[in-house]
């Protein structure tokens, strides 16, 4: 039989290209830590392999685990690969490496580093919002100096990303930060000095190492300030503070970020020592009071049949409502609720502009972005009522 031949033929070939290609992608992983140009190469081609290279990358990626600089300056670079492929399927390893990443040395906040900017991607992702939090909260001494005088990595950030998924967390990560930073490290005007860290990250090339060297600007007179980092616009992105100071920073975000659940952090700051502490921390409390007043509920409420009740942004543009005299499409914008009458078969919908139609509502898919993250896909048929926030 031919054709059974032919297949066995086919088979025997796929089976025994697989562990070559395999073994290529081992030797491209490799390839990351030879050169910056072998490096830039590698990474071209596991692009270019995609899906295909992610089990043996996610399976070197597991090598951090022994802590040494070498294991944390390859498992960084693995995580430039995934950030460059757009892949989440190193976002549970990335969770891992916040949870037991420790130490000092300048490796060991290179990787946390590269770990944070991979996840930032992914914050949609709770899982990535958790190792984050997690981190924040529960870790300190990976992020704090032993002294609690200086930041170790990179965290800011992660406070605008979870704004941004809706995370109520925020509040929590602005209160740790508030209560563990200083004004700013360690110095102070008029004194000669820096504090030396161990901050560290890689280039735009994936490969190269560049370190931090001072944290706090080296002061010549009361006015005068030296750099502030070696790098110096590469640090103040990720301080979100010029001159590097660390609460004046975290009271931007609270300002911008934060909720009244924030306001037992800040009352403490209106009697702190420098005048701009003070003053940014009266602007931040008068900025959260009006934006629960402005914005009280700019998330929809949805409460379904069986007593659910879901928060989130529904992302239909329009509603079709049939009435007894005419089918109106009625746009998401102008609708400030919609319910069902006592009788539980016609649609009550009231506009913003103070119309209240009665009718029904043809069983659509229901589109939700959750405000916990993620995404829900409902019926119609199966929601009772929505109440819709005002869209910013």
């Amino acid at each position: 039989m031919p054709w059974l031949k032919m297949l066995c033929l086919t088979v025997m070939l796929v089976m025994t290209t697989l562990p070559a290609r395999a073994s290529g992608i081992e030797v491209l992983i490799a390839d990351l830590g030879k050169s910056p140009e072998a490096n830039r190469q590698a990474r071209a081609a596991l692009l270019k392999a995609g899906k295909e290279a992610v089990p043996a990358l996610l399976q070197a990626l597991e090598g951090y685990a022994t802590l040494t600089d070498e294991a944390c300056l390859r498992s960084a670079r693995i995580l430039r690969v995934f950030k460059d492929m757009g892949s989440d399927a190193a976002v549970p390893a990335g969770a891992d490496i916040l949870a037991f990443t420790h130490g000092n040395g300048q490796a060991c906040a290179l990787l946390i580093n590269e770990t944070l900017d991979y996840l930032y991607l992914f914050f949609r992702d709770v899982r990535a919002r958790d190792a984050y939090y997690d981190l924040v909260k529960n870790r300190p001494s990976q992020w704090l100096s032993d002294r609690q005088d200086f930041v170790k990595v990179f965290i800011m950030q992660g406070v605008a990303a979870m704004a941004e998924n809706h995370d109520p967390r925020v509040d929590d990560v602005l209160a740790v930060l508030l209560e563990k930073l200083p004004y700013e490290p360690p110095f102070s005007p008029g004194e000669v000095g820096g504090r030396w860290t161990n901050t560290a990250w890689l280039d735009d090339d994936g490969y190269t190492v560049h370190a931090c060297k001072t944290v706090v600007a080296t002061y010549r007179s009361r006015t005068e300030r030296g750099t502030c980092c070696a790098l110096d616009s590469y640090y103040r992105e990720r301080m979100l503070e010029e001159r590097g100071r660390y609460r004046i920073a975290c009271l931007q975000l609270a300002k911008e970020y934060g909720s009244k659940r924030l306001i037992p952090s800040l009352e403490p700051l209106l009697k702190a020592r420098h005048r701009a502490e003070r003053d940014l921390a009266l602007l931040a409390i008068e900025a959260v009071n009006k934006k629960e007043v402005v914005s009280a509920e700019s998330f929809d409420r949805i409460m379904l049949f069986d007593g659910d009740i879901i928060s989130g942004r529904v992302q239909n543009a329009e509603f079709a409502l049939v009435t007894s005299y005419a089918r109106l499409s009625l746009n998401r914008k102008d609708i400030k609720r919609i319910e069902t009458d006592a009788s539980g078969k016609k649609r009550v919908v009231e506009l913003y502009a103070g119309d209240r139609l009665t009718g029904a509502i043809p069983d659509v898919e229901l589109k939700v972005v959750l405000k916990v993250g993620g995404e829900a896909v409902l019926r119609m048929a199966e929601v009772e009522s929505i109440t819709f926030g005002r869209q910013p």
